[in-house]
């Protein structure tokens, strides 16, 4: 008699994260990039936080503005570059609604007038999600780019209207959702 096993391995996630993928000419400014939010069946985000990730040779990334779906769930984006290739990007809000899929922020890409013809990877990193309760949502990332062709037609408008300057309270209760260090919560910035 013989036996046989099989194992199988399933990965569930609650939530994707996702930066898209566009194309831009040497010399563009603000080409937005969308970074976009997928959910699993009952699964719920109501606010977020991720890195852009980025070579700052051929790219500059000075702007980072609400997406449809969070601006939907009245929520408030902030971002602060950390440095010359990672800027953070928190988007909350002072209510429980969560978010509904979809483009959640589009980062403001700059890309250099000597730019190689290449694809520019975008990465998101040091992702947090959290559920209307305050509860971290299991996520998977998947990372796009910037697609650097002479002659290429780019997205250079912002998509959708204009990106709120977050207000200090709205900050507050992002770092204390997070579980980040309180001095960061009266305004100082990391150094």
């Amino acid at each position: 008699m013989m036996w046989s096993v099989v194992l199988t391995y399933t990965a569930c996630f609650g939530a994707t994260l996702t930066a898209g993928e566009v194309p831009a000419a040497p010399g563009s400014q603000g080409v937005a990039l969308p970074v976009s939010l997928a959910l699993d069946a009952g699964e719920d985000v109501a606010s977020l936080q991720f890195d852009v990730l980025f070579d700052d040779v051929p790219l500059a990334l000075p702007q980072v503005i609400i997406g449809s779906a969070a601006k939907n769930a009245e929520k408030e984006l902030s971002f602060f570059a950390l440095g010359p290739d990672t800027v953070r990007v928190v988007i909350a809000g002072l209510n429980q609604a969560a978010i509904p899929e979809g483009p959640v922020a589009h980062a403001l890409f700059d890309v250099d007038a000597t730019a190689p013809e290449e694809l520019t990877v975008v990465t998101l990193g040091y992702v947090v999600l959290s559920d209307p309760f305050g509860s971290q949502v299991d996520s998977e990332v998947v990372s796009g780019g910037v697609d650097v062709k002479i002659g290429a037609t780019s997205g250079c408008n912002s998509p959708g209207g204009s990106g709120p300057d977050a207000a200090l309270l709205g900050m507050v209760v992002v770092v204390l959702a997070f579980g980040m260090d309180r001095r960061y919560a009266a305004g100082e910035r990391r150094r």
